[in-house]
Protein backbone atom coordinates (compact mmCIF):
# COMPACT_ATOMS: atom_id res chain seq x y z
CA UNK A 1 0.00 0.00 0.00
CA UNK A 2 1.63 3.26 -1.09
CA UNK A 3 1.94 6.10 1.39
CA UNK A 4 -0.14 8.49 -0.73
CA UNK A 5 -3.10 6.65 -2.04
CA UNK A 6 -6.09 8.29 -3.67
CA UNK A 7 -8.28 8.49 -0.57
CA UNK A 8 -5.60 10.15 1.52
CA UNK A 9 -4.83 12.73 -1.14
CA UNK A 10 -8.52 13.46 -1.63
CA UNK A 11 -9.09 13.90 2.11
CA UNK A 12 -5.95 15.99 2.53
CA UNK A 13 -6.84 18.29 -0.35
CA UNK A 14 -10.41 18.65 0.95
CA UNK A 15 -9.15 19.65 4.41
CA UNK A 16 -6.69 22.14 2.92
CA UNK A 17 -9.45 23.61 0.76
CA UNK A 18 -11.75 23.96 3.76
CA UNK A 19 -9.05 25.74 5.77
CA UNK A 20 -8.28 28.07 2.87
CA UNK A 21 -11.97 28.87 2.33
CA UNK A 22 -12.42 29.63 6.03
CA UNK A 23 -9.39 31.91 6.02
CA UNK A 24 -10.36 33.71 2.83
CA UNK A 25 -14.03 34.17 3.53
CA UNK A 26 -14.32 34.55 7.28
CA UNK A 27 -11.12 35.38 9.13
CA UNK A 28 -9.55 37.79 6.66
CA UNK A 29 -12.80 39.65 5.98
CA UNK A 30 -13.52 40.06 9.69
CA UNK A 31 -9.99 41.33 10.30
CA UNK A 32 -10.23 43.74 7.37
CA UNK A 33 -13.51 45.09 8.76
CA UNK A 34 -11.96 45.44 12.23
CA UNK A 35 -8.89 47.27 10.94
CA UNK A 36 -11.09 49.38 8.67
CA UNK A 37 -13.16 50.51 11.64
CA UNK A 38 -10.03 51.45 13.57
CA UNK A 39 -8.60 53.20 10.52
CA UNK A 40 -11.79 55.22 10.07
CA UNK A 41 -11.78 56.33 13.71
CA UNK A 42 -8.09 57.20 13.91
CA UNK A 43 -8.19 58.92 10.53
CA UNK A 44 -11.10 61.03 11.75
CA UNK A 45 -9.06 61.96 14.83
CA UNK A 46 -6.01 62.74 12.65
CA UNK A 47 -8.04 65.12 10.49
CA UNK A 48 -9.39 66.78 13.64
CA UNK A 49 -5.80 67.15 14.90
CA UNK A 50 -4.62 68.64 11.62
CA UNK A 51 -7.49 71.13 11.58
CA UNK A 52 -7.71 72.13 15.24
CA UNK A 53 -4.73 70.67 17.05
CA UNK A 54 -5.19 68.88 20.35
CA UNK A 55 -8.34 70.89 21.10
CA UNK A 56 -9.84 69.69 17.80
CA UNK A 57 -9.12 66.08 18.76
CA UNK A 58 -10.79 66.55 22.13
CA UNK A 59 -13.92 68.12 20.62
CA UNK A 60 -14.16 65.43 17.94
CA UNK A 61 -13.67 62.75 20.60
CA UNK A 62 -16.42 64.28 22.73
CA UNK A 63 -18.69 64.37 19.68
CA UNK A 64 -17.98 60.71 18.91
CA UNK A 65 -18.61 59.69 22.52
CA UNK A 66 -21.91 61.55 22.65
CA UNK A 67 -23.32 60.81 19.18
CA UNK A 68 -21.89 57.46 18.12
CA UNK A 69 -24.24 54.47 18.27
CA UNK A 70 -21.90 51.65 17.29
CA UNK A 71 -20.56 49.87 20.41
CA UNK A 72 -17.23 49.00 18.81
CA UNK A 73 -16.67 52.65 17.86
CA UNK A 74 -17.55 53.71 21.41
CA UNK A 75 -15.09 51.23 22.90
CA UNK A 76 -12.39 52.51 20.59
CA UNK A 77 -13.19 56.12 21.52
CA UNK A 78 -13.05 55.36 25.26
CA UNK A 79 -9.76 53.54 24.83
CA UNK A 80 -8.33 56.49 22.88
CA UNK A 81 -9.61 58.95 25.47
CA UNK A 82 -7.61 57.15 28.17
CA UNK A 83 -4.56 57.02 25.91
CA UNK A 84 -4.85 60.70 24.94
CA UNK A 85 -3.88 61.77 28.46
CA UNK A 86 -0.54 59.93 28.24
CA UNK A 87 0.30 61.01 24.68
CA UNK A 88 2.70 63.87 24.24
CA UNK A 89 2.02 64.45 20.54
CA UNK A 90 -1.27 62.93 19.37
CA UNK A 91 -0.54 63.81 15.73
CA UNK A 92 2.50 61.55 15.58
CA UNK A 93 0.63 58.67 17.23
CA UNK A 94 -2.38 59.09 14.95
CA UNK A 95 -0.32 59.24 11.76
CA UNK A 96 1.67 56.14 12.79
CA UNK A 97 -1.40 54.12 13.65
CA UNK A 98 -3.26 55.06 10.45
CA UNK A 99 -0.31 53.99 8.28
CA UNK A 100 -0.02 50.78 10.32
CA UNK A 101 -3.72 49.97 9.84
CA UNK A 102 -3.47 50.67 6.10
CA UNK A 103 -0.53 48.28 5.85
CA UNK A 104 -2.42 45.58 7.76
CA UNK A 105 -5.43 45.92 5.47
CA UNK A 106 -3.21 45.70 2.37
CA UNK A 107 -1.46 42.63 3.79
CA UNK A 108 -4.76 40.86 4.48
CA UNK A 109 -6.06 41.70 0.98
CA UNK A 110 -2.89 40.25 -0.51
CA UNK A 111 -3.12 37.14 1.65
CA UNK A 112 -6.73 36.70 0.60
CA UNK A 113 -5.76 36.97 -3.06
CA UNK A 114 -2.98 34.43 -2.56
CA UNK A 115 -5.48 32.13 -0.85
CA UNK A 116 -7.78 32.24 -3.86
CA UNK A 117 -4.84 31.45 -6.15
CA UNK A 118 -3.97 28.46 -3.96
CA UNK A 119 -7.58 27.29 -4.03
CA UNK A 120 -7.54 27.51 -7.81
CA UNK A 121 -4.25 25.57 -8.00
CA UNK A 122 -5.61 22.84 -5.73
CA UNK A 123 -8.71 22.50 -7.91
CA UNK A 124 -6.51 22.22 -11.01
CA UNK A 125 -4.21 19.67 -9.36
CA UNK A 126 -7.20 17.59 -8.22
CA UNK A 127 -8.54 17.63 -11.76
CA UNK A 128 -5.20 16.53 -13.19
CA UNK A 129 -4.84 13.88 -10.49
CA UNK A 130 -8.28 12.45 -11.29
CA UNK A 131 -7.52 12.39 -15.00
CA UNK A 132 -4.20 10.64 -14.39
CA UNK A 133 -5.67 7.90 -12.22
CA UNK A 134 -8.67 7.39 -14.52
CA UNK A 135 -6.39 6.82 -17.48
CA UNK A 136 -4.15 4.55 -15.37
CA UNK A 137 -7.14 2.52 -14.19
CA UNK A 138 -8.41 2.19 -17.76
CA UNK A 139 -5.01 0.92 -18.89
CA UNK A 140 -4.98 -1.64 -16.08
CA UNK A 141 -8.47 -2.81 -17.03
CA UNK A 142 -7.44 -3.26 -20.66
CA UNK A 143 -4.36 -5.30 -19.89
Amino acid sequence: MPFFNRKRIKILSSVILAILFIFANFYSLRQIAHYGLELYFYDKMLVAYQVGGEAGVKTELAKVLSQEKMPSQLKLAEKFKKKLIDLGDPGKFLSEITTEQKCRIKMLRNLRSITFVLIFLIFISRFIYKRFFRSRDKLKALS
